[in-house]
């Protein structure tokens, strides 16, 4: 196997884990994507596009379209907060479509509003649900157009919110898997070495932040091969 090839599967494998493939089943969990349970009990790749209804129902409050002119502004940034929850936990393609469409038309309503953070998590949050629906929902097309679908969210959420390190570990994450791919080994340790930097600044100063962007980060990092001087 070529390097090329091998650093794709070791890509995809490792965000594969950090999405749930690889991990036990557990059919009584309540708002976890229920998996199709192969190989006893091991979810397999393909089986993990099929979710099945939950079994204990959803305790988020989706929003109602209807009502979003006719909310106030902190209210529609609630909504689409919960409404987030609700589709990706629930796993199933339709209500992470429905949230897509409810979390774009918060933006658009909210546009102008003077909360940065909560606008610039809306952007980031749209582009969790499409990476959720590309690797677990088989909708490809986020991942071959990752550019205008992912990284252009995480792009303007960094524009709004400068320095807003959940979406700036995303963004690390893609150049550097992007780098993998193309087999630039070189350019993907340097993204990587930036990015770890940055992320080493928040242990003091946010520990909370800090364990969540390195585990962002370290589910595509561990797939490096070793640096044997050979």
């Amino acid at each position: 196997m070529n390097l090329k090839i091998m650093s794709i599967n070791i890509l995809f494998t490792s965000v594969a884990l950090l999405s749930g493939c690889g991990l036990p089943c557990n059919e009584n969990l309540p708002l976890v994507p229920r998996l199709q349970c192969e190989n006893f009990g091991i979810p397999s790749i393909s089986s993990a596009m099929n979710f099945s209804e939950p079994r204990i129902e959803s305790r988020y409050e989706v929003c109602n379209v209807k009502q979003l002119t006719l909310n106030t502004e902190e209210e529609r940034f609630d909504c689409a907060e919960e409404t987030f929850w609700h589709g990706f936990s629930d796993g199933r393609l339709s209500a992470r479509q429905s949230a897509v469409e409810i979390l774009s038309n918060v933006i658009n309503l909210n546009a102008d509003s003077d909360n940065l953070e909560n606008l610039a998590r809306l952007y980031n949050l749209r582009s969790d649900l499409r990476m959720a629906m590309a690797l677990e929902n088989g909708q490809n097309q986020y991942i071959i157009f990752a550019d205008r679908f992912i990284r252009d969210d995480l792009r303007k959420a960094l524009e709004i919110n400068p320095g807003y390190e959940p979406a700036q570990a995303f963004l690390d994450t893609m150049d550097v898997a992007l780098a993998i791919i193309s087999n630039n080994w070189s350019k993907a340790i340097s993204f990587a070495e930036a990015s770890l930097d940055r992320i080493e600044l928040l242990a003091d100063s946010d520990p909370h932040l800090f364990t969540g962007a390195t585990f962002s980060v370290s589910g595509t990092y561990q797939g490096f091969p070793l640096a044997t001087g050979i």
